[in-house]
């Protein structure tokens, strides 16, 4: 879940005359404010909206939806009880699709937190910065530093954002009237109580139409359009909608005293739902590091990630969108709307990641050029069409409030809101996650782009459990002593690389002091990264005790002379855990457990994969460097 760069906006000049499209026009200046906030200068700031209104004209021309949509998986009760469980059974199916929607029980009815004041937090202290995003430039822009959703500078409470998410849907819908023909874009069980719409519309345009519209903006380009969304909320700084945990409730309470200085009160009387439901599995604040997610090994080593271990809160509006990407350290994901209008998912098979790449290189090769880490960033969108007119498959879901979308390991997805509505998100780590887990580091690192966990430290702890305290884990302890002994031998090869390195500047690697960590002679690499490539250190890395800030990995750690010039005599390696050891570890497993060779034969076929093989089409649109023209219409932005 990364967030945007700071937000820069494309210049656009006026649409050529030439050629007539009933889809393009001169872009007007002109804004319309919400009534109610002209007494407001900042608020007045925030409620505006381009005087925009949707085009059903315009969009695709015979209205289908080219993402194919998926079926939903319904627990039984009994299946409901272990979401790890469940979630596991379901993966080999779900990532055909690349995500799974998961519709509960009927008996699943938790309250939202934040009305209930279960946790102290109520709506009127549950307060978030909200972003502008350019709807119209998630797609068709120019290459422009920098170009990401910046917040704004005002805090705003649910209540307020839902007036202005009902507002401006209504006035983007007002003209023509909606059909409404479809799936319905509202929630029936919205708590009118506490959020009433007073913009409501005759008819409500469907989520179809909605959709046909979303893309007809994102594709042309050609007239602005934006969105408010509060994304990306740590619900340890703000609070979440489910009840917390006893634990987690007091990580709150410290957040509210150390950075607000304020104590926040919760209700003395707290009925037995709510309790029931702080434990639960489903909880999404429980599942990063339940006993089944692997999250759960490393809860004392990485600490609460924020966004992989600790919820992320989202408030949406219409339009509002969450951009290409797959998890940090592709990851699951869980996602769960509280109540509100659905949103729409689109996703690719993990086993296409590397096609949509291809892809997406393919149809915007000048936003890579000057962002070559262009989809670690969240802010770039392309129509499904475009993924499938390249032999990338793609699938579509309507996701209704109170129902759970999981995306599957190193699966890309994107999608948007279709109104006013509260969701919540956080990622875990279900076993069938592993050997994904450990192909992504080596993507990072290829990409410079440091890890949020490590892998390394994952691996070790699983390969030092005791089996018999662990029965139930022996299948994914042999896969992680198989994936240590690729890690093994990786790096027995970057030990012969950086010999001949070093020997170059007259130093013998092998002679360098080898320091341990845990005696207290090493310098601690637990939380460090190569200075050049981001590469984990976890398990060791070399310094010079000249400056022990500065570690490299065994790739570079010949810069520490050639480059940084400390003596070769202060070069040291510091170590977490000796490579004997380890390997003594991982034959152990290896050798106790039939099957394992056939284990690890797979996992080399995994990460060795396939050249992608994608139908080159070229670019999307022409970049001339302040305007564009796109391909998917006659709208031509010029400088």
């Amino acid at each position: 879940m990364t967030q945007g760069n700071t937000r820069k906006r494309a210049k656009y000049g006026f649409v050529t005359k030439e050629h007539h499209d009933p889809c393009s026009f001169e872009r007007e200046s002109s804004v319309e404010h919400m009534p109610g906030s002209e007494g407001d200068s900042i608020r007045r700031q925030v409620c505006q909206r381009p005087k925009a209104r949707w085009r059903p004209e315009c969009g695709d021309a015979d209205g289908s939806i080219v993402a194919t949509t998926i079926p939903s998986f319904r627990p039984t009760e009994e299946e409901w009880e272990n979401p790890m469980e469940y979630i596991s059974g379901i993966t080999e199916e779900a990532s055909r699709w690349g995500m799974a929607h998961i519709i509960p029980p009927e008996s699943w009815n938790p309250p939202f937190a934040i009305e209930q004041n279960s946790d102290g937090v109520d709506l009127d202290t549950f307060e978030f910065a909200v972003k502008r995003q350019p709807t119209s430039e998630l797609c068709c822009r120019d290459a422009q530093e920098g170009f990401g959703f910046a917040p704004l500078k005002i805090s705003c409470r649910l209540k307020e954002f839902s007036e202005y998410a009902d507002w401006a849907k209504a006035m983007h819908f007002s003209c023509p009237e909606p059909t409404g023909t479809g799936v319905s874009s509202e929630d029936a069980q919205r708590p009118v109580h506490l959020f009433p719409n007073k913009f409501p519309m005759k008819v409500s345009p469907s989520v179809e139409e909605i959709e046909r519209e979303f893309w007809r903006i994102v594709d042309s380009g050609s007239e602005h359009v934006e969105a408010l969304y509060g994304s990306d909320l740590d619900n340890g700084c703000h609070g979440s909608g489910f009840p917390l945990p006893a634990w987690r409730r007091e990580l709150l309470h410290h957040y509210f005293q150390e950075h607000r200085g304020v104590d926040i009160v919760p209700k003395e009387e707290v009925d037995d739902t709510e309790e029931s439901y702080r434990n639960h599995p489903w909880n999404i604040n429980n599942m990063p590091c339940s006993s089944g997610s692997l999250l759960h090994y490393l809860k004392e080593d990485a600490g609460l990630v924020s966004g992989v271990m600790v919820p992320w809160v989202y408030a949406g509006s219409c339009f509002s969108s969450f951009c290409w990407h797959i998890e940090d350290h592709a990851l699951y994901s869980v996602n769960y709307i509280h109540f509100g209008s659905p949103k729409v998912w689109y996703a690719v098979p993990s086993d296409a990641s590397r096609e949509f790449e291809e892809a997406m290189q393919d149809a915007l090769p000048h936003l890579f050029e000057a962002s070559p880490s262009l989809l670690y960033q969240l802010v770039t969108q392309i129509h499904p069409r475009e993924l499938i007119k390249r032999g990338v498959p793609v699938y579509r879901v309507v996701h209704p409030p109170r129902t759970f979308v999981v995306t599957m390991p190193n699966a890309y997805h994107s999608g948007f809101n279709t109104g006013f509505n509260c969701a919540e998100a956080v990622n875990f780590a279900a076993p069938p996650w592993l050997r994904y887990g450990s192909a992504i580091v080596r993507k990072y690192q290829k990409s410079r782009k440091p890890v949020t966990i490590s892998q390394d430290a994952l691996l070790f702890k699983l390969v030092s459990v005791n089996f018999d305290e662990h029965a139930g884990m022996s299948d994914v302890i042999v896969q992680a002593a198989c994936e240590l002994h690729l890690r093994l031998q990786e790096i027995q090869e970057d030990w012969k690389t950086a010999k001949v390195e070093f020997s170059k500047f007259g130093v013998d690697l092998d002679s360098i002091p080898k320091l341990c960590q845990k005696d207290g002679s090493g310098v601690s690499t637990k939380e460090a990264d190569c200075a050049v490539c981001n590469r984990d250190l976890w398990l060791f890395g070399l310094y010079s005790i000249e400056n022990d800030e500065d570690k490299m990995c065994l790739n570079h750690g010949h810069l520490l002379l050639s480059h940084r010039q400390y003596s070769s005599d202060s070069i040291c390696f510091s170590y977490q855990v000796r490579i004997e050891e380890l390997e003594s570890m991982v034959s152990r497993i290896m050798e106790a457990h039939e099957g394992s060779n056939e284990i690890l034969k797979d996992m080399q076929c995994f990460h060795a994969g396939q050249e992608p093989k994608v139908q080159k089409c070229g670019p999307l649109y022409k970049a001339n460097g302040v305007g564009c023209v796109c391909a998917n219409s006659h709208a031509l932005m010029n400088k």
